[in-house]
C-alpha cells in the first residue's frame, strides 16, 4: 500500500527518500545496540553551534 502511494515519485525523489530512510535505520540500530560512539562524534561536529557547548555531551557518556 505504501509503495503504491510512492509510485508517482520521480527517480530522484525516490533516491533521496531511500537515503533518508537508510540514515534513520542506521541511527536507530546504533542506539538499540548501545553504540553511542557515532552519535557522540556527530554531536562534537555540531557542538560549536550548540548553545550548551560541551554540557550536552555529558548525557551520552555511558
Amino acid at each position: 500500500m505504501l509503495l503504491e502511494r510512492l509510485a508517482w515519485l520521480t527517480a530522484i525523489e525516490k533516491r533521496m527518500l531511500r537515503t533518508i530512510v537508510r540514515f534513520l535505520e542506521r541511527r536507530i540500530l546504533s542506539f538499540a545496540e548501545g553504540n553511542f560512539k557515532e552519535t557522540k562524534s556527530r554531536m562534537r561536529r555540531t557542538e560549536s553551534v550548540a548553545p550548551w557547548g560541551r554540557f550536552g555531551d555529558r548525557y551520552f557518556d555511558i
